[in-house]
């Protein structure tokens, strides 16, 4: 699987397994394989009842704990369709891009869950 992040000219981010036909340097049509939007989530943090003590000095350095946290979403690009390939034209393409380890991984085991495809 050649597994990619593909930004569109919409700003969609798209995570799919991209196949390209080319014709001598150009580039016909892309192939996005099973694509689902890929989106940031910030993972909601309890709230804590801070005592006076536990206020912090902002001219302190920042701890990394209190950073906010992400997940990544992934829902149907297209979902209104039973293809699982979807062909686009090559300019509605902005970026092609190599996904973080993690993300690829979570990618491949979505897929396999929901259509039995291994991936790895």
């Amino acid at each position: 699987m050649a597994v990619k992040l593909v930004l569109m000219e919409s700003g969609d981010l798209v995570i799919a397994d991209v196949k390209q036909a080319v014709e001598g340097d150009k580039v016909i049509f892309t192939v996005l394989d099973h694509p689902f939007f890929a989106e940031l989530v910030e993972v909601e943090q309890e709230p804590e009842l801070l005592m006076e003590e536990d206020l912090v000095d902002m001219d302190e350095d920042d701890d990394e704990d209190d950073s906010p946290r992400y997940n990544v979403a992934f829902t149907e690009w297209q979902p209104l369709t039973s293809d699982r390939k979807i062909s686009i034209e090559p300019g509605f393409v902005v970026s092609i891009m190599e996904p973080k380890k993690e993300v690829r991984e979570s990618y491949e085991d979505r897929i396999e869950k929901l259509y039995g495809i291994n991936g790895k």
